[in-house]
């Protein structure tokens, strides 16, 4: 219990700063081993490091869940704005997300599995990864869904972190 105390007070002190921010995206007909992919990065010159507090994904179905720090970039996704949780304020995040994009060289550092199943066995996964990640200016980190059920899910990504200077 204290150390939740410690960590949620942090979250809202930083809150309170308009520093805490949210990201989600929402992947839909997923095909059978189809990857979704959602990028996370804080760029050189950036300076804030970023605090990652949450990386929750959710599924319908099964399938595995990767995360990298050290790929390639091939093609760029599409931008994803973030929310500052602080609702009202105009202070924007200074890292940068995207969804989709291409990526090779992958080298997965942190690996889950999403249980699922189909019809009336269909149970989903709700799989929060609540690690403590800081990710420097010049970091960055890329989270793979790759659906493995026999037919085409839903899934949705999302990330909660904050900036410190």
């Amino acid at each position: 219990m204290f150390f939740t105390n410690i960590i949620s007070n942090l979250t809202f002190a930083r809150l309170i700063e308009q520093k805490v921010f949210k990201v989600t995206h929402r992947f839909e007909d997923l095909a059978k081993d189809e990857v979704a992919y959602f990028y996370f990065s804080n760029p050189s010159g950036s300076t804030v490091s970023a605090i990652i507090t949450l990386i929750d994904v959710v599924t319908q179905g099964q399938g595995r869940i990767d995360i990298s720090n050290d790929f390639t970039i091939d093609v760029a996704g599409t931008d994803v704005t973030a929310l500052n949780l602080f609702l009202g304020s105009t202070h924007t995040s200074s890292v940068i997300v995207k969804h989709g994009g291409t990526y090779s060289n992958i080298t997965n550092v942190l690996s889950y599995a999403a249980p699922g199943g189909t019809s009336v066995r269909a149970v989903g996964a709700a799989n929060p990864m609540s690690e403590f990640i800081l990710v420097p200016p010049g970091n960055k980190l890329l989270i793979q869904f790759t659906n493995t059920s026999e037919t085409t899910t839903d899934c949705s990504i999302a990330i909660v972190w904050i900036e410190a200077t």
